[in-house]
């Protein structure tokens, strides 16, 4: 999974390997996304 978030104002691309949530962090705090069953085999 890649990220990017903010591009313009700096920031680096993030690559994630089978992560088990996201997190929404400046963009949307207090959020988080369980990825478990995305990546599930």
């Amino acid at each position: 999974m890649i990220i990017y978030s903010s591009l313009l104002m700096g920031q680096s691309v993030e690559v994630l390997e089978s992560p088990t949530e996201l997190s929404g962090e400046d963009i949307l705090p207090g959020f988080i996304l369980d990825l478990r069953t995305v990546f599930e085999t």
